[in-house]
């Protein structure tokens, strides 16, 4: 029973796994009937130049086609997505998709198409093989997006707008609203794209040779030609209506015309369907001119409702016998497909068709050579009255205002097409705060961009022959790659390559190791030496705390130095700025501690300093600092940047040609603010410390330090200023290169700092001389005083709870006046207060002799106030 529980357990998960498998694979690969939704190039080109190269993604590709049918646009290079605007017609469809190619495929640019209506498909990167052509854009589209953030048409897609940065083959320049949105800066101004475009009566080829005069206006002009044109151009029939009026039996059985009724609302409107429905023209009441003599009418096709056109102007100014409303008088709405297939329907059934058309279009390089053919009507020139003449609403049910004036019965003339750019793009992409290296190739391809008629019309031909048109322009685009590559500017495509840590930047790294071994040094010496007066003078407990800041600042100087990771830039500020905390606060305790003897010296007081008071302080300042850096990191941490910069070197890994764009990284956060603060926090302690050891500039050298702390103060001074120099030169230099300026001062202040104070501490050897030094203006006020035995007990200095005494003498007198006639001084008589106590510690009594010497020594200029007592 058990075992049969194991199989049936087994079984059910192989069964489970198969059934993930196969809807992960279905997630992935249903719906992908296009095959170049991988790319053209990828698809239609062999060897490493092209083919082995994905397009990039963009934001409008499902998160399972990322890596797989798509590469990740370079996170580096970071682009800007662009967004084409193209319009519902075939030819600028072709061009959006070139540019597609251009833009997704050589350069790397994330590229979608904006058509006008959301659900709208007419990227060559779309799932499915189709284009749908319901909907089509405006300039207000292009226009859109100068309103979103960043020029980013991805924050108008989330709201439901219509947006997008070109927009190509603009026909109606309507020059008031063109130049009104330039005003408001939201559009460049146009330029040529390298076609024209031209609007003309067209007319199949068979009908004009059967009929010469068709091919001129006068053949359609008068009462004269009436008949001729009503009998000629017969009316066009839908799918439905063919089926419902024309059918004996209403398509359920297959004729020569029809063979199945249409199957849904799109199919009902259909004049033309590939091997189903081949079209139909009759002879409607409207073209009987035996009933309706005066008012009988051949067909003619004009544009949809919206498009400019000016065939119903010259029909009624001229008098032709022709018609392209429906049976009310109102403009007939046809759509544009509809347009196509009526020429199909004329092809397939020989009959005469007139129809508004334009080039360049696939329809018209489709029928070129056939029978069918599209001629040109020639129409009565186009002059500037007549342009301007032109009707106020070609959709409005008021006659008048869909004629205009008789001067408005001309020809359409040619004219050049234009693009037009948004005009918030180019800001987008050359802001200031997007390297040059990294700027996108988008603007200026898209001003480059530009197709000629005979290319277009080389397309057109190999679209017709083609089972989709994807096909037919990868194919061409395939074939044409040196077209493709005259579009792009100088020094594109590019890719991003790590620069290898610099050799300069390892020899910083050794130069603070260095340094760190130094202060290791001087921290071992000091232990090795802790007895000697110079040491002990300088206070023990300070040093190591000097030291332990320097060795910090050592650390950071390494970090600095080393490759650039997120972690190394967030620990250099803990380093750095905590050490010179360290360094520099236990200096400037111990001078004013100093400052403090001396006063009370000089008063002739004696005063007690608690270590907790002195090293209290070091640790709520060094805690300070420590709650700034927590601060800092956690609100702007730095972080590892890249600073790019455009090589000469190019990318060998493949046969294209790729631009290099070095990446050299460096520590930076959002601002410079808290190096700022950080740094000015140091140059407060140095000034402090200033002003502490100028007021102690009197005391006597052997026990102070005012000196040394001088130079030492003026030396951490000047690497302070170099400090602040790097921060100022953010973003006139090299991000890198600032790191390792801050990497040689950090190493040279800390190098600095242990040879001009540490250094002579350890040379220096103190001798009977020196304590003789320090006790003599005592021996010359006190008769009697026979010698100085030597160093007396330790000299504890600010070691202790107290201070000790710095030399302990013992006093031989020659006769008994010695013992009993004290030193005393005259302030203290003044004040009548006994003086506060130095922790003086000596052998013997508290005698006068003695403090004098310690006060002496804290306060040479005191000896003046010192008299004998007689």
């Amino acid at each position: 029973m058990n075992w049969r529980c194991l199989l049936l357990l087994i079984s059910t998960a192989v069964v489970g796994l198969s059934v993930v498998q196969a809807d992960s694979s279905n997630e992935t690969d249903t719906g992908v009937e296009n095959p170049y939704f991988s790319g053209c190039l990828h698809q239609t080109v062999t060897g490493k130049k092209y083919g082995a190269k994905k397009r990039v993604c963009n934001s409008n590709d499902p998160d399972w086609a990322l890596g797989k049918y798509c590469q990740l646009p370079d996170p580096q290079l970071d682009y800007l997505e662009i967004r084409l605007n193209t319009g519902n017609w075939d030819s600028f469809v072709a061009e959006t998709w070139i540019l597609q190619i251009i833009l997704s495929e050589i350069l790397g640019v994330p590229t979608t198409v904006d058509s006008g209506a959301p659900m709208e498909r007419r990227s060559l990167y779309e799932l499915d093989d189709v284009i749908d052509q319901d909907a089509t854009v405006v300039r207000d589209h292009t226009a859109e997006s100068a309103n979103q953030p960043n020029c980013d048409c991805r924050f108008a897609t989330e709201n439901g707008v219509q947006c997008g940065h070109y927009m190509g083959e603009v026909w109606n320049d309507d020059l008031a609203l063109t130049q009104s949105l330039i005003h408001e800066k939201k559009l460049e101004s146009p330029q040529s794209m390298g076609m024209l475009g031209k609007e003309s009566w067209m007319v199949t080829k068979f009908t004009t040779e059967m009929d010469p005069t068709l091919g001129t206006y006068h053949g359609f002009v008068g009462e004269k030609n009436r008949r001729k044109l009503a009998e000629t151009f017969l009316r066009p029939t839908t799918w439905q209506q063919y089926c419902e009026e024309e059918s004996p039996n209403n398509c359920s059985t297959p004729d020569k015309t029809a063979q199945r009724p249409p199957h849904n609302a799109t199919e009902h409107s259909r004049m033309f369907f590939p091997g189903e429905y081949q079209g139909y023209f009759r002879n409607t009441t409207l073209n009987d001119c035996d009933t309706y003599p005066t008012n009988c009418t051949g067909h003619a096709a004009n544009y949809p409702c919206g498009w400019t056109s000016r065939m119903e102007a010259s029909i009624y100014h001229l008098e032709m016998g022709l018609d392209c409303n429906n049976p009310n008088g109102q403009p007939m709405p046809y759509a544009y497909q509809q347009l196509v297939d009526m020429w199909e329907a004329a092809n397939a059934t020989k009959s005469n068709l007139l129809m508004m058309w334009w080039t360049p279009t696939q329809e018209y390089s489709q029928f070129l050579g056939h029978d069918a053919e599209m001629q040109r009507i020639t129409l009565k020139p186009a002059t500037q009255a007549c342009i301007r003449e032109q009707p106020i609403d070609e959709c409005s049910p008021n006659l008048t205002e869909r004629v205009g004036g008789a001067d408005g019965a001309c020809d359409n003339a040619a004219r050049p097409l234009q693009k037009i750019l948004s005009g918030c793009l180019y800001d987008a992409i050359h802001a200031p705060s997007i390297p040059l290296a990294l700027q996108s190739p988008a603007y200026e391809t898209l001003r480059r961009f530009q197709i000629t008629d005979t290319q277009m019309d080389e397309i057109f031909r190999i679209w017709q022959s083609s089972s989709s048109p994807r096909k037919a322009v990868c194919e061409w685009a395939s074939t044409n790659l040196d077209y493709l590559q005259s579009n792009i500017p100088l020094s594109y495509p590019r890719v991003t390559m790590e620069e290898p840590h610099s050799k300069f930047g390892y020899a910083l790294t050794g130069i603070g190791v260095l340094t760190a071994l130094l202060v290791l040094w001087a921290s071992f010496q000091v232990h090795q030496n802790r007895s000697k007066p110079s040491i002990r003078f300088a206070q023990t407990s300070f040093l190591w705390l000097i030291l332990s800041g320097s060795f910090l600042v050592a650390v950071g100087a390494v970090l600095t130095g080393l490759p650039v990771t997120d972690a190394g830039c967030t620990s250099q500020i803990w380093f750095i700025h905590l050490g010179y905390t360290l360094a520099l606060v236990p200096m400037c305790i111990k001078v004013a501690a100093i400052n403090t003897l001396s006063n009370a010296a000089s008063k002739m007081r004696r005063v007690k300093i608690p270590r907790s008071q002195l090293f209290g302080a070091v640790a709520v300042i060094s805690a300070l600092c420590g709650v700034y850096l927590l601060v800092w990191s956690v609100l702007d941490p730095p972080q590892r940047e890249g600073q790019y910069s455009l090589l000469s070197e190019t990318n060998t890994d493949t046969d294209l040609v790729e631009h290099v764009v070095g990446v050299a990284f460096y520590c930076s956060g959002n601002s410079n603010v808290w190096q700022y603060v950080a740094v000015g926090w140091n140059a407060v302690l140095l000034l402090c410390a200033s002003v502490l050891a100028f007021q102690n500039r009197n005391t006597l050298q052997a026990f102070n330090e005012s000196r040394t702390l001088a130079i030492l103060i003026y030396s951490n001074f000047v690497f302070v200023v170099l400090r602040c120099i790097t921060y100022l030169l953010s973003g006139h230099l090299n991000g890198t290169t600032l790191d390792h300026m801050r990497s040689m001062i950090y190493s040279l202040d800390t190098a600095a700092t242990v040879i001009i104070y540490f250094v002579p501490k350890f040379w220096r050897k103190t001798t009977e001389r020196d304590l003789l030094h320090l006790s003599s203006d005592a021996n010359s006020v006190g008769s009697g005083i026979s010698r100085i035995s030597g160093l007396g007990r330790n000299i504890s200095g600010l070691e202790g709870t107290t201070i000790a005494t710095v030399a302990s003498t013992k006093l031989h007198s020659h006769n008994s006046r010695a013992a009993s006639s004290p030193w005393t001084p005259s302030q203290a008589n003044q004040d009548h207060e006994e003086p506060h106590e130095v922790s003086h510690e000596s052998n013997g009594e508290d005698t006068g002799e003695e403090r004098m010497s310690v006060t002496l020594l804290l306060c040479p200029s005191c000896k003046q106030n010192w008299k004998r007592d007689d």
